[in-house]
């Protein structure tokens, strides 16, 4: 705010503007990779931090335009029946405006309690035909590669309903509502 990227409409950290019950806080953390990308109003405010981080030297870092989330906000109430839960629909986004980008994300990756329920749903009739998340942190992709195991499970990626930090992102959400000033 204030600083030499106040115009170009920088929202924050995908991660950071919804939450999740924290049962699917390994599944999420997992299943989306975009969780760390940054979320802008337009291409052009997008463009505008590129080349600040160029000019400054400050790293790399993913953006996601809100302008060219029109083709994901098309798809993502979708009609079809799910065989188990849509990520997508667990997540309590700070506002609707951020839906999209969240669908883009994930798409219609689903939820299963084990590794032996996400291959039941994953594959139809022999074949890869869902992208499947455990809920502790085994993968399984559309194409049928699965992953999964190691020693920690990736967690942490997005905030968790009932959260103190949930709670203060929510707080501080409704603060930055326009004060609308009496006749």
């Amino acid at each position: 705010k204030g600083g030499k990227l106040a115009g170009a409409g920088v929202r924050g950290r995908l991660g950071d503007l919804a939450s999740i019950d924290p049962k699917y806080d390994v599944a999420i953390s997992t299943a989306c990779g975009s969780l760390d990308s940054i979320v802008v109003d337009t291409t052009d405010g997008a463009q505008a931090c590129i080349e600040y981080l160029r000019a400054t030297n400050g790293g790399r870092a993913n953006f996601i335009p809100l302008d060219r989330m029109s083709q994901w906000a098309a798809k993502m109430n979708s009609n079809s029946e799910f065989p188990a839960k849509r990520l997508f629909d667990l997540i309590e986004p700070m506002d609707d405006t951020f839906l999209p980008a969240f669908y883009q994300a994930l798409r219609d990756t689903l939820v299963e309690d084990s590794l032996e329920s996400a291959t039941k749903t994953a594959f139809v009739g022999g074949a890869p035909k869902w992208r499947v998340v455990t809920l502790s942190g085994e993968f399984i992709d559309i194409s049928g590669s699965m992953s999964g195991g190691g020693q920690t499970a990736k967690k942490g990626g997005m905030l968790l309903t009932g959260s103190s930090s949930a709670m203060a992102a929510k707080k501080a959400e409704a603060e930055e509502e326009p004060v609308r000033s009496m006749p």
